[in-house]
């Protein structure tokens, strides 16, 4: 289960609802589990997140499973909005960045599995602006 964290967890937490599980790790990673999708779906793999500044050091999630607050040893605070509308916004804006094309306006059905799982409906996430 923790195989993507490839140093120490300093960190685990349980969302309120119990429907999330995140394990920070000295290699400044957080994992994120979505343990409904996981008991489901043999093929889930948990989102990595990595975006924040500096090593993750402790998490908690809002009381209302909405947001993943992550501290770190710099002192800062990132929040991660766990709403699939935004997560799914910002997965566009990383591959609009990546590929230096706005032109990613449907996702592969395996990858929409793999990030919302099969209980979202598939639908287009990227915006052509």
């Amino acid at each position: 289960m923790f195989k993507q964290n490839q140093s120490p967890i300093v960190d685990l937490a349980f969302s309120p609802s119990g429907r999330y599980l995140a394990a920070a790790s000295l290699d400044g990673r957080v994992t994120l589990w979505d343990l409904k999708i996981s008991e489901s779906d043999p093929t889930y793999q948990p989102l990595l997140l990595e975006d924040h500044e500096g090593w993750a050091t402790s998490i908690c999630f809002s009381p209302d499973d909405r947001f993943l607050l992550v501290g770190t040893k710099n002192g800062e605070v990132a929040f991660w909005n766990l709403n699939t509308r935004v997560y799914a916004e910002h997965i566009c804006a990383q591959l609009r960045m990546r590929y230096l094309s706005p032109r990613y306006d449907e996702m592969e059905t395996t990858d929409w599995r793999r990030f919302f799982g099969n209980d979202i409906k598939q639908q287009k996430i990227c915006e052509i602006n």
